[in-house]
């Protein structure tokens, strides 16, 4: 390998190696606060990505009279 090529594959590796490390860190705050179901906190709802509100206000009998308000 020409030293170019061994810079680029280093440069590619280590830009590899700090995604996944900024990635991994959840902030503790939200962990917290997810676990309430009035605050939907991330736009997943959770770090599971669960998209599920447990939240009984809208419901399959009054989902048609929403309205943007």
């Amino acid at each position: 390998m020409n030293t170019m090529r061994k810079l680029l594959v280093a440069g590619v590796a280590a830009g590899f190696s700090l995604g996944a490390v900024a990635t991994a860190s959840a902030n503790d705050e939200l962990l917290v606060m997810q676990e309430n179901a009035a605050w939907w906190v991330m736009p997943n709802g959770n770090y599971d990505a669960t998209r599920f509100s447990s939240l009984s206000h809208i419901n399959a009998d009054n989902v048609g009279d929403l309205k943007v308000a």
